[in-house]
């Protein structure tokens, strides 16, 4: 009789020992999976990341195309290519001037103009500000070529326009008529023997901006 209830007390002690060792397994499974879950809950998902773009090449610069109607290519009497025509001009002292004394040695710009227009200023104006300053010293000169103001009037024009390079004058256009037949302000880009590598019959945005490619294209070759 004492044997069995001790047999039966060492039953009851291993059975209490393994549901207590189940519970703290259950608990520490319960524990590792609400742990895992959090820290899924708190992981950040992965963003997508472009790939960092490789710079794209500088523009090379190009020579513009001269673009013109039928109408005012009919008032062109020299176009791309040809050379400038030679004539004699007049300082604004009165001295008489060779068109050819103009070139410069690298790149020369001519731009024809009056008293008369809006854009002949503000073609004078950013003459000075982006070719004239900035270029000076890789050769390339700014002149212009009054056509038909007094001597007065032009001071008083360029004055107004901040204008400080050479402005020749063409009293009767005779000069400018060998290179138009009308149309007015007018600006060419000459090489270093003359030859014209491009021109517009105005002067606009579209003019410095068509005007500073050229020069970049030629002054980069």
């Amino acid at each position: 009789m004492y044997l069995a209830k001790r047999r039966m007390a060492a039953i009851a002690i291993v059975v209490l020992l393994s549901v207590s060792a189940c519970q703290r397994s259950t608990e520490k499974g319960l524990e590792q999976e609400q742990a895992t879950e959090a820290a899924a809950e708190n992981k950040v998902a992965p963003t997508d990341v472009e790939p960092a773009k490789a710079d794209a090449p500088p523009v090379e610069p190009t020579m513009p195309e001269v673009k013109l109607t039928e109408a005012l290519e009919a008032t062109c009497l020299v176009k791309v290519g040809d050379t400038m025509p030679e004539g004699t001009l007049a300082d604004r002292d009165g001295r008489l001037i060779e068109s050819a004394s103009m070139l410069g040695s690298t790149l020369t710009v001519l731009c024809f103009w009056n008293a008369d227009g809006v854009s002949s200023l503000q073609g004078l104006d950013e003459l000075q500000k982006y070719v004239a300053g900035p270029y000076a010293e890789k050769g390339v000169r700014v002149f212009g070529i009054n056509h038909k103001d007094s001597p007065q009037l032009v001071a008083e024009k360029l004055q107004l326009a901040g204008a400080a390079f050479p402005v020749h004058l063409d009293p009767d256009g005779s000069y400018f008529a060998k290179f138009a037949t009308e149309g007015l302000p007018r600006t060419y880009l000459l090489d270093a023997n003359g030859k014209i590598l491009w021109f517009d019959t105005e002067y606009s945005q579209s003019t410095k901006r068509d005007l500073l490619e050229a020069i970049d294209f030629v002054l980069g070759r």
